[in-house]
């Protein structure tokens, strides 16, 4: 297994960091300052650079209970503000319709006075409702109405979440991608990552090196160890190109470049994200 940050020297600060940055999206709060922070430091532990890492982790738990706070108290504020004006709204409604109902109904039949009215009978009910019960019931659908936009622009739910992994060409597009290529040549590839699950998640990548041998689907990841990996703190919504340069160092024909995504849960578990993308290579002596 390469080096990962969640299992290094300082995992558990890490960790609790991750965990103040969620709880702080959680209550609507922009943690994307935060999330900048938190990979900087990411960086500086995998290259061990980790000067006052501790100190600087702490500070990211304090600012984002801060912020988490303070986006709770605007949301309640909002939701109180949004209800209050639906029941003004519909109170004004009720007060307007009751009291010139009777208007409305005069103007109405002034529009319809060529028309003539003929007695008939009927065995159908009449579906005039009282003037009283459709200002309770109209006001009633205001006040839904208005309620339910609220919870949507608060919450901000995503109804299918999913994430993105890509693999992108030495000119950071798809396709062109090396075929064959010579031991110890070096080999530029770009992955993609893409967060759309609605929160931030903490993905890492795997590079494992198989043949046609290797066995992996959307449950199973490659059962070989990775020679590489990456971890990167994406916020929802946001996305990014990492850029990877490699080489092999043994020959051999159809060489599987297999890229797993994984997460980091909120209690430090590490779990196959149930994708992957790969790269089929013949790898060849160098030339004489």
């Amino acid at each position: 297994m390469t080096y990962l940050v969640i299992y290094g020297d300082y995992g558990k600060q890490f960790l609790e960091a991750y965990r103040a940055i969620l709880e702080a999206s959680k209550n609507g709060a922009n943690v994307a300052q935060l999330i900048a922070e938190f990979n900087q430091l990411v960086g500086l532990a995998r290259k061990s650079r980790v000067e006052d890492v501790v100190a600087k982790l702490s500070g990211i738990v304090d600012e984002a209970s801060v912020l988490g706070e303070a986006a709770k108290s605007a949301q309640l504020t909002f939701m109180v503000v949004a209800v209050v004006s639906a029941l003004v709204l519909a109170g004004v409604f009720i007060v307007f319709y009751v009291k010139y109902r009777y208007v409305i109904w005069r103007f109405w039949s002034k529009l319809r006075s060529r028309h003539k009215v003929y007695p008939a009978v009927s065995v159908r009910k009449s579906m005039i409702i009282d003037p009283e019960v459709s200002a309770v019931i109209l006001a009633l659908i205001v006040v839904i109405g208005v309620f339910a936009i609220a919870q949507v622009y608060v919450s901000g739910r995503v109804v299918e979440p999913f994430s993105e992994i890509g693999l992108l060409g030495p000119k950071m597009k798809i396709g062109d991608y090396p075929t064959e290529v010579v031991v110890g040549e070096k080999i530029k590839l770009y992955i993609y990552l893409g967060n759309h699950m609605g929160y931030p998640v903490w993905y890492v990548v795997f590079l494992k090196i198989g043949d046609r041998t290797t066995f992996i689907n959307e449950t199973v990841p490659a059962n070989i160890e990775p020679v590489w990996s990456y971890e990167v703190l994406l916020d929802h919504n946001s996305n990014v190109t990492i850029p990877i340069t490699l080489s092999l160092n043994k020959t051999g024909t159809n060489v599987r470049l297999i890229f797993e995504l994984w997460t980091v849960s909120e209690n430090g578990e590490l779990a196959y994200h149930n994708r992957w993308v790969h790269l089929w290579v013949n790898v060849t002596k160098p030339p004489i």
